[in-house]
Parts: C-alpha cells; structure tokens; sequence
C-alpha cells in the first residue's frame, strides 16, 4: 500500500477545517480563521504521527478522543462548560457524518481503502482535494441560486408607470417598496419620483431652486414636508399630478390628482418611481 505523506496532509487539512468550520456553524459561533487553521494543523499533526507509533488499537481510538476534545479546546476558548460539551458533541458528529460521507464517496468510485484509516492508494488526486472542489462547486450553486432568487423577486416588483401632468407625459418603471409607509398629511399615500423623471415631467423647473428647497412657489399645489425614513426626517418637494397609470398592458390602474414625494436623489436601482402597497391598492381598473 503507497502511502503520499502529501496527500494524507491535504486530506487531514481540509477534513479537519471543513469539520471545524461546520462545527463553528451548527453552533452559531463565527469562528477565527487562525483558530480554524491552528486546530487543522494540529489535528493534522497528530494525526499523522499516530499511525506511525504503531500503538494498539485502542490506544488509538483513546487517542482520538483525546485530540477531538484539545482541537474544540482550541477554537473554544471562552466556551463555558455546558457550551463547550455541546461544541464537542457537534464536532464528534460532524466527524462521523464527514466519515461517512468520504467513504461513501469512496465506495461509490471504486477506489480501494485500506482497514487502518481511510488511506487510498489508486486515486490521481487527495481525496482533500475532491471534497474541497465539491464544496466550492456547492458554494458556487448556492451563491447562483440566491442571485437568481434575488433578482427574480426584485423583478416581480417592477411595474410600468405613465405619469401625466398637463401636456407632458412620461413613461418610467416603478417599483412597489413594502417598506414605504410615508403618507401626506391628509393620509394619503405618498410615492417618491426620481429628480431625475421629475425634470422630464416638470422640464421649465429650475433646479437651482430645487436644491434650495424653493421650489414649491413655482409649481401650483406643490408644498414641502418633512418624511422620516431609515432613522432620519428629510424634506421632500411634494407636488401634485393629473394622473399616474400603471400595470401590465392588459391590467392597468388609474389614479388622478396623485401627491408626488421628489427624492433627494436618483435612485441605485433600475426605476424612477418608488411605489406603495397602500398606494397599488387604490386607483380605478
């Protein structure tokens, strides 16, 4: 039986991170990458003098044992007793359940093992190695799965948006905000356009006048009020609008005399409009 020393040091390695970091995981404690890597090498260490001291089988396991309580010890250090038996007890299950997974994965590929210790002899690569690659590649999956997710989900937010204030009209993409709670002061929901559309939809303002916060004497109807957002109170142009429509093209919504919030700035993501279920919920079919 060929035995790498190479190989049986990746092997021990990555095992004993993965089991670490999983056992830091279970436990809900985030885990320093040093004590992870110190425990690792250590575990690794010993592991591979063991085998070589050729002592009984039992001393072996009590061996064992014995370096799975000093490698948690390691990563442990301000566990009280309760927690730290609890860590140790995760981390015996790990191991075993990371046993059983090589050696399964073993199995399954024909790669013949030796009774001593999981040492193989006809694989090109450390099996360290294979596990690694498998869980970067689940990493990988599971990354793409929340992207994926994340973008589906922003996108059934979107909606398209017609807004028309006396001969101007322009067409932007909304997108309805669950955490919009701001109201006028008569209770009606409030929605916030992008400076960006306001220019489209009010083109002779003068900005200037914007920034100074006087911008309420040109524009009928129009009024500044204080809105409390993420913690703090800003002050915001509201100016009314003839009507916002919005919808798919065979399910639309009609709202008239609409209170528009201006935002400070333009917004990060791909819309102009920033909606309100309380708002959506009103309107004419």
């Amino acid at each position: 039986m060929e035995v790498y020393i190479e190989y049986a040091i990746i092997d021990n390695m990555v095992l004993n991170s993965v089991i670490l970091y999983l056992t830091g995981l279970f436990m809900g404690i985030k885990l320093k990458k040093r004590r992870i890597l110190f425990s690792a090498t250590f575990g690794t260490i010993i592991s591979l003098i063991v085998p070589v001291l050729n002592i009984p089988l039992i001393f072996q396991i009590i061996s064992k044992v014995g370096l799975a309580i000093i490698m948690v010890l390691f990563i442990s250090k301000s566990f009280r007793i309760k927690k730290y038996l609890q860590a140790l007890f995760v981390f015996i299950f790990v191991t075993a359940m990371m046993g059983g997974l090589c050696y399964g994965f073993i199995t399954m590929i024909g790669v013949p093992i030796s009774g001593g210790g999981l040492i193989f002899n006809d694989f090109s690569i450390p099996m360290g190695m294979v596990l690694l690659l498998v869980l970067f590649s689940v990493w990988i999956l599971r990354c793409l799965v929340q992207v994926l997710s994340k973008k589906m989900s922003v996108k059934d937010n979107y909606i398209d948006v017609d807004i028309r204030h006396g001969t101007q009209c322009i067409h932007c993409v909304g997108y309805i905000d669950s955490g919009n709670f701001a109201t006028t002061p008569d209770g009606q929901a409030l929605i916030f356009l992008s400076p960006r559309a306001f220019c489209k939809l009010f083109p002779k303002v003068d900005m200037a006048k914007f920034v100074m916060f006087k911008l309420d004497r040109d524009i009928n109807g129009s009024f500044y009020q204080e809105i409390q957002s993420t913690g703090s109170t800003h002050r915001h142009l509201v100016v009314p609008v003839d009507e916002v429509d919005l919808g798919t093209k065979d399910n639309r919504r009609t709202y008239r005399d609409v209170d528009i919030a201006i935002a400070s700035n333009n917004f990060a993501g791909e819309f102009d409009l920033l909606l309100s279920p309380k708002f959506i919920s009103g309107g004419d079919s």
